[in-house]
């Protein structure tokens, strides 16, 4: 029945039984916008007061609402205050049901702070979860806003209403939603979430570029380490499109390899993680991208030092094991091989002079043993040929020379020849098994060093377990060559040895560096190796400015 007043409304509504005021209340969602403001009076000044007639006014005013689209927000204004202030559940969720087909900017506002009350929150998040084609901008922000609460607030909303939060924000595919969704990717304790949040992600309708920037940033806020990353799902979120890896399969990886360049440690860790999880876990398919990248973009291979020890494998290491290689042939293993040199020169002289002074006591002793052996023949000459008469002062002359030429001759005889024979003789021994000893301890020193700095296993341990075997050759040797100044010798290579390694360690700590992590820790112990001979000098095992 048709009425032409609203205040007919109002004299029915008063004299009616409960069904004609049902019906008159039903009436009213065919009326106009005006009708809005007079459902609000009737609910205020109490002639609506029953549940049922509250729920029918709730329904007249979303009807009313979606046929005037310029009565929205009056509209919203009264089923707020409906929902704020009513008691009954039930009328409460109807009015957030017409309150969220809205997709008004305002009534999102609305829900986005009934999700937040305890009373209301899982009718006003069921609702929000089915709005549809949101458009306007500001209602996007206040969804995008509910739903990121939604995500943040843990203790709150359970892991049910959090994967439900994810794929609504994946479905407004707003750019603002991504990050609350790497939020969740990255930080939800729930490993159904992340597997949502990536998968929300990645059939989100946004460039996957983006959707990498933030998801990478948020790694490296974050603070976690490689082990703690979950790269099939951080792979999963930002893959690009099939048809844009159908034209570079290592897309992503290239990406990846960009985004690695001048980090920290730990993120270069994080981005050597992802990959080689990107390059199908193979550590030398991910070796050769990045080689391929450096040839391609023309970059010094100083920038990927950190990224290629992270990565590991042959591939990757290459270059690095060239540099070490090229460092250790021109700074230890020349300077070694120049020293072994020296030694041996210096030894051959030695042995040399040695010979000669064998030599010249072997000629000296024959010049005096013939001198003696003269003297003798001469004074016996003179004796048995002359006078046997002669007087006492005659026979003096000749037989003082005998006598003396008797006993030179005898002194060298059983004396010195064989003495200074058998010491000569001693030390030409001594000196060849010293010399062969102490270039054997050297050489084996300084393999094992070269082996273990190739091997990235140089510490400040090993450099003194180096230096110590060095020291100990030396000492060995010169206890061989002079037994009796073995111990001052050893107290002064000792000292010798305390003042070169404060030098050593200074020299191989270098500047502090903030681009190497652990693995930089290990190489840096091998920047500097210490020879000692006369002298004791540090080399550096990389060119200057370089850190190993």
């Amino acid at each position: 029945m048709a009425i032409s007043s609203l205040e007919q409304f109002r004299e029915r509504l008063t004299d009616g039984d409960d069904w004609t005021r049902l019906e008159v209340i039903n009436e009213l969602k065919h009326e106009s916008a005006e009708a809005i403001s007079f459902i609000k009076s009737l609910l205020d000044d109490g002639t609506i007061h029953s549940t049922d007639e509250r729920k029918a006014a709730v329904i007249a005013l979303g009807e009313i609402v979606t046929r005037e689209a310029n009565a929205q927000p009056e509209a919203i204004q009264v089923l707020t205050q409906i929902i704020e202030e009513e008691e009954d559940e039930g009328v409460r969720e109807h009015a957030i049901l017409h309150l969220s087909i809205l997709n008004h900017p305002d009534a999102l506002q609305a829900l986005r702070r009934f999700v937040r009350n305890p009373d209301t929150r899982e009718t006003a998040l069921a609702n929000l979860m089915t709005t549809e084609d949101i458009k306007d901008t500001k209602a996007i922000e206040y969804a995008v806003e509910a739903l990121s609460e939604v995500l943040s607030e843990r203790d709150a909303f359970d892991v049910y209403w959090r994967e439900q939060a994810v794929w609504k924000l994946s479905e407004i595919g707003s750019i603002d939603g991504v990050t609350p969704l790497v939020e969740a990717l990255i930080d939800d304790p729930s490993e159904e979430v992340q597997v949502s949040a990536a998968n929300a992600l990645r059939a989100m309708q946004v460039d996957w570029q983006q959707k990498a920037e933030s998801l990478l940033n948020s790694l490296d806020k974050g603070g976690k380490s490689r082990a703690e990353v979950d790269e099939v799902n951080v792979l999963r979120a930002i893959m690009p499109p099939e048809e844009e890896r159908a034209k570079n399969e290592y897309l992503l990886t290239g990406y990846l390899i960009s985004q690695a360049l001048g980090k920290g440690p730990r993120m270069t860790d994080t981005l050597a993680g992802l990959i080689t999880q990107s390059a199908g876990e193979n550590p030398l398919v991910a070796g050769q991208r990045i080689n391929a990248y450096q040839k391609e973009n023309n970059i010094p291979e100083t920038e990927f030092r950190n990224l290629r020890i992270a990565v590991g494998g042959e591939t990757a290491l290459d270059p690095i094991m060239r540099t070490l290689t090229d460092n250790l042939h021109e700074y230890f293993q020349v300077p070694i091989h120049q020293l072994n040199e020296h030694t041996r020169e210096m030894w051959q002289k030695t042995m040399v002079f040695a010979q000669v002074g064998f030599i010249t006591r072997i000629a000296m002793s024959i010049i005096v043993f013939l001198v003696g052996m003269a003297l003798v023949s001469i004074s016996t000459w003179q004796v048995l040929s002359g006078n046997l008469q002669l007087e006492l002062e005659q026979l003096l002359g000749p037989g003082v020379s005998f006598v003396s030429g008797l006993g030179t001759m005898l002194l060298i005889v059983y004396t010195g020849p064989l003495s200074e024979i058998r010491r000569a003789v001693f030390d030409l021994g001594i000196g060849s098994a010293a010399f062969i000893a102490f270039v054997h301890r050297v050489l084996e020193t300084s393999h094992t060093f070269s082996f273990k700095y190739l091997k990235q296993e140089i510490s400040f341990e090993e450099m003194k377990k180096s230096s110590d075997l060095i020291e100990s050759a030396m000492s060995g040797t010169i206890s061989m060559l002079r037994p009796e100044d073995a111990e001052s010798v050893k107290d002064i290579i000792k000292e010798a040895m305390a003042a070169v390694k404060p030098s050593t360690k200074a020299a191989v700590s270098g500047p502090p560096s903030d681009d190497m992590g652990s693995a930089a820790n290990n190489e840096e112990a091998s920047n500097t190796i210490t020879t000692v001979g006369e002298n004791s000098t540090s080399q550096p095992l990389s060119e200057p400015g370089e850190q190993q």
